[in-house]
This record gives structure tokens, sequence and C-alpha cells, in this order.
């Protein structure tokens, strides 16, 4: 958490890389890697898991520009992130939550020079190099960048999978509210508001 004016001099940094444009361009692919998790599917399967949680990741390192193979592994650390042994203590650490901790940043620490040395058209990229003439600094330090991407590995990976998999919950249990969105697929930017205020929220906003 921090205040103005330093919040506002990194809000206007990274919404550089997170354009309207930017998202517009990233839409088909999305569409496509939505269904990799589902086409291997036949009668059953972990949603959780096989569904929710991949999906999210493929989302994430494709607007990073993070290699695809590597959601796994990272998959793996922010769930050990997020595994709070006292919800009253979020900050309490155990040994896998400090191992998990330590390769994440080891891993944005690699990652941010791969985007120094070699930018993309990626968020990451776009957020590393962007500048404000009338700020000072005028770019993001390292270590701010570094806590911003270690952030959003996190707080988008829990929140995102719990939306997905506890939206996917609640039709099963209610599905004539699935026929009926999809009977008026105008709505489903409400549904999907709607989800993300209903489904349990991750830890950072406990």
């Amino acid at each position: 958490m921090m205040d103005d004016p330093r919040h506002a001099r990194i809000r206007r940094l990274v919404t550089k890389g997170l354009t309207p444009t930017t998202v517009r361009n990233l839409e088909s692919e999305v569409r496509r890697r939505t269904k990799l998790p589902l086409e291997p599917i036949e009668d059953e399967c972990n949603s959780l898991v096989d569904v929710a949680a991949d999906l999210l990741m493929q989302a994430i390192c494709l607007l990073m520009g993070v290699p695809e193979s590597d959601r796994h592994r990272l998959f793996e650390c922010v769930e050990h992130i997020f595994d709070v042994p006292d919800e009253s203590d979020f900050m309490a650490m155990t040994h896998q939550r400090e191992a998990a901790v330590s390769k994440v940043f080891e891993y944005v620490v690699a990652l941010i020079e791969d985007k120094h040395q070699h930018p993309q058209d990626d968020m990451l990229s776009l957020v590393i190099h962007a500048e404000l003439e009338d700020e000072d600094p005028s770019r993001l330090t390292e270590g701010e960048f570094s806590a911003f991407i270690s952030l959003l590995f996190s707080a988008c990976a829990e929140t995102t999978r719990n939306a997905i998999a506890g939206s996917m919950l609640a039709f099963i249990e209610w599905p004539e509210q699935l026929v009926r969105l999809r009977n008026h697929s105008e709505k489903l930017g409400t549904a999907v508001e709607e989800i993300l205020r209903w489904t349990p929220r991750s830890p950072f906003k406990r």
C-alpha cells in the first residue's frame, strides 16, 4: 500500500503497458489458449487444477511475455506463497513459503534483465521501458518493478483461479443460472462482475 504522489507516479508508468490496445491485441490468443485445457477432458477432470489454474497462468504468461513452459513451475511457487497457516497473520512464514517467495523473486530478477536486453511487445517490456519526463525518478526503479511483478504473479493468480473455480461450482449448483446466461449472452459482462464479487477472496483482501 502507498499514497500519492508515489502511487500516482507508479500507476501512470504501469498503465503504459496495459492499454486497451494491448488487451485487444491479446484477445484472439487468449481465446485460443482458453480451449487448450478443455480439449483433453473426456469424462472427468480436476477443474481447479486442470482448468482454472492452467488457464489463468496461460493468460498471465501471455500478458507478461513469460515462456509458456514456465507456467507450471511458477504456479507451484504461487501456491506455496498463498498457503497461509494462520489467516489472522498473513505474514506468518513457513519454510515452504519462504522458499517459494525466494524462487519467484529470483525468477523476476532474471525476467527483468531479459526484458532490458530483449524488449518485445509484451506488457513487461512496455512497462520496464516506460518513462515520464515530468517525474523523478522517471522510470520504475528495480525494486518497484520487482515488487510489481511479484504482486502481479501472486495476486492475479489467486483471485482469477478462485473466480473461475467458484463460477464453475456455482453453475453446477444452480444450473438454471447457466441456462439463463447462455440464453442471454449479452449479460456476460454483468455475470463476470458478479462472479468476482461473489467468489472467495484472496488472502491479500481478507
